[in-house]
């Protein structure tokens, strides 16, 4: 069974809870309904009406969710621990815009949008293993000869993605060069095994790749672990 206060005279009540989900609960008796219901159509909203709604459904939330009006607690996940408001929503329980109308309540500022983002709370869903396009990391070591080699890819290509054509004074910078065949497998640098693409085109054909080769891909996130055990390496890429 579950307590409600009647939003007119503040009586409590049980209810089931299927009777809370099918809207029940609100008030102890019609006659309240229609005092409540009554007087809002006919212009009854006075300070002290409001006062006393606000202050029951103040206090069934209170009861159901008693961090929720907890100014310390709000502000200690919030600013200090960088929570977001829907993880702050899912943390206590309650729904986003309990938390904002709290926020506003308590007059606790929120961060925008683009701070929200750019903590390592957010940013930390989408790093490493989190990330969809994680191979296994990322280290620049492609063997000696990777330097010379990535340069004459680039000049045979003669600086142009080899997929949809851009150059490097379109794209802005060096375009990528790719191991058709991934190096943490094959350690094959020679010019047959490298081509040039756009850093779009390039995680395009990374991708396509990986849906045609799952076994292979995987023998590579496992190489990869491997070479992490026997060097302590930070990462390594698969294209």
């Amino acid at each position: 069974m579950i307590k409600r206060n009647c939003l007119y005279c503040g009586k409590e009540r049980e209810y089931y809870p299927s009777q809370i989900k099918n809207g029940q609960g609100k008030y102890c008796s019609a006659s309240c309904k229609g005092k409540y219901e009554g007087g809002g159509r006919i212009g009854d909203y006075t300070s002290e009406r409001y006062s006393k709604i606000k202050e029951v459904k103040r206090a069934n939330l209170l009861e159901k969710y008693p961090n929720l009006y907890n100014k310390e607690y709000l502000h200690l996940r919030y600013h200090e621990q960088m929570f977001s408001i829907k993880e702050l929503a899912d943390d206590i329980g309650c729904s986003i815009s309990a938390i904002q109308n709290a926020f506003k309540e308590l007059d606790i500022k929120t961060r925008d949008l683009k701070a929200s983002k750019n903590t390592d709370r957010y940013l930390d869903k989408y790093r490493g293993e989190n990330n969809w396009w994680w191979s296994g990391g990322t280290v620049q070591y492609r063997g000696k000869n990777w330097r010379k080699q990535s340069r004459l890819a680039r000049e045979r290509d003669r600086d142009t993605c080899q997929r949809c054509g851009k150059t490097k004074e379109q794209v802005g910078k060096n375009l990528d060069v790719h191991h058709i065949s991934p190096h943490i497998l094959s350690n094959d640098n020679s010019l047959e095994n490298l081509i040039t693409y756009c850093p779009s085109c390039h995680k395009i054909v990374e991708w396509e790749w990986r849906q045609v080769n799952p076994e292979l891909y995987q023998e590579c996130i496992e190489r990869w672990k491997q070479l992490e055990r026997e060097k302590n390496l930070e990462g390594l890429p698969v294209g």
